[in-house]
């Protein structure tokens, strides 16, 4: 089974667990009182939110194509 089709059927902890093992961490931002943690992983985005008062990890998803707009100021790419 694919990574992506994985991700989509598995719990928060499943999600965390493929984060870690498959994933590549992108950045991290503050966002509304919450750290968002950007993954690559597989062929898609991920996204994992952090609530530091709580200090519990609230929810994984994929990221849409809107979504990634809050990391552009964050995320460096190097000419070839």
């Amino acid at each position: 089974m694919k990574v992506e089709e994985l991700f989509d059927q598995v719990d928060i902890q499943g999600r965390a667990n493929l984060l870690w093992e498959h994933g590549e961490l992108i950045t991290t931002i503050d966002y509304y009182n919450q750290k968002v943690t950007l993954y690559l992983i597989g062929r898609f985005y991920a996204e994992l939110y952090y609530n530091p008062h709580l200090n519990k990890i609230v929810r994984i998803e994929k990221c849409s194509h809107l979504s990634l707009n809050k990391f552009l100021k964050t995320i460096k790419v190097n000419p070839v």
